[in-house]
């Protein structure tokens, strides 16, 4: 298993960004994790857990191999590494995990699907329909119930559409329904499983995705 440590970082990222130039992976809508910071030691979690698989393409990465590694870099982390299970989410990257069937995480090699964010809503009035009866027409994040008073504001709730990821369309796979007041407050902010709890906060300082 190699590892990443600060005096090897950079480097890592400067081969996998000279890849991604080189592969044009912009113009197919495939973006590139974030740079390091080994001056300020600062790294988000996605870039590392990436950097990670680069260098060990090909393998199978456990969730107990990613934490031990993230803790060579901050010794203080004390948590289990989360991120690993959402870099290959429609990100392009050929990276297989637990839903591919083996245990753990894999840069399975460098190649990628061309890969474009939508924001627009493809969702019909009939899909809206029944995911809301799905949720018994009530918020998946407070529980509010569409035609009663809010649980977390004032006012009557009325169901909205909530993106789960809001780099994504407005599609079947990517909706779940939310009061206004949790739709409004969360808005490309967050992002959220089907249940409506928080998997990823956006850093307000260089917009990263800090996974939970």
């Amino acid at each position: 298993m190699n590892y990443l440590s600060w005096e090897n970082i950079e480097s890592v990222w400067n081969e996998y960004s000279e890849w991604y130039n080189q592969e044009e992976l912009e113009s197919k809508g495939i973006v590139l994790f974030p740079k390091p910071n080994v001056i300020n030691k600062t790294v988000s979690q996605t870039t590392f857990a990436f950097l990670f698989l680069w260098i060990n393409i090909g393998q199978t990465v456990s969730k107990s191999e990613l934490t031990d590694g993230y803790r060579r870099l901050f010794p203080e982390y004390r948590s289990d590494f989360q991120a690993g299970r959402h870099i290959g989410n429609r990100t392009g990257y050929n990276i297989s995990n637990y839903h591919h069937g083996i245990r753990g995480y894999s840069l399975v090699d460098k190649t990628c699907t061309e890969f474009v964010f939508r924001t627009s809503d493809t969702l019909t009035e009939q899909e809206w329909a029944t995911l809301k009866s799905q949720y018994h027409f009530e918020c998946a994040c407070c529980g509010s119930k569409e035609g009663e008073p809010m649980s977390r504001a004032n006012g009557i709730c009325k169901l909205e559409k909530g993106h789960m990821d809001p780099e994504l369309s407005l599609d079947l796979s990517n909706t779940i329904p939310q009061c206004q007041y949790c739709n409004g407050a969360s808005k490309d902010k967050r992002k959220f499983n089907k249940k409506g709890e928080t998997i990823a906060l956006k850093n307000k300082v260089d917009g990263n995705w800090v996974y939970c």
